[in-house]
């Protein structure tokens, strides 16, 4: 009897022992599962963090873009303003601001055209000035005579201010 309840015993823990080994192994089973979803997450994390870098670089790049914009505005607004200033008088500085502007900053819709002297010789000349731009209005397409204008500046000029009177 004793040997019998012994027996009996042990097929007990024998089927204790398979079935903790059945739980073993589907806890062994679950943490692969959870193991390869840690690994995927992992992995699209550091996509995700490849892509922020990328676009970190893409808007520091647009930022020096605009940086240089507001900058160019700026150059332009001050020439602008020595425009309005000068023109009347024709002084030097003034001169000097069209030359190193239409070097600097040359648009890329810009079309250079010979022009007789006389077409200059009227532009320069104090008194004709005012009188030549009131009968010009800004082309469309802008034309630099003989590289003397600085057709951005007017461009802003005659967009912001408006085209100058002959009183100007």
């Amino acid at each position: 009897d004793a040997i019998c309840g012994m027996a009996k015993d042990y097929r007990l823990l024998d089927e204790k022992n398979r079935l903790l080994r059945a739980r073993v192994t589907l806890m062994e089973d679950k943490a692969d599962i959870l193991r390869n979803k840690a690994s995927t997450a992992l992995e699209s994390v550091g996509m995700l963090i490849k892509r922020c870098s990328e676009l970190e670089d893409k808007v520091r790049a647009e930022l020096g873009r605009h940086t240089a914009l507001i900058n160019q505005i700026d150059v332009l607004e001050d020439a602008a303003k020595k425009v309005t200033q000068c023109v009347r008088c024709e002084h030097p500085e003034y001169h000097e601001a069209r030359f190193s502007l239409a070097a600097e900053f040359p648009p890329p819709d810009i079309r250079v055209v010979e022009h007789e002297e006389s077409d200059i010789d009227l532009a320069v000349k104090p008194g004709h000035y005012c009188e030549w731009l009131d009968n010009h209005p800004a082309p469309k397409a802008p034309i630099l005579y003989g590289n003397f204008f600085d057709v951005l500046v007017w461009r802003w000029v005659f967009n912001t201010v408006g085209r100058p009177s002959a009183g100007w």
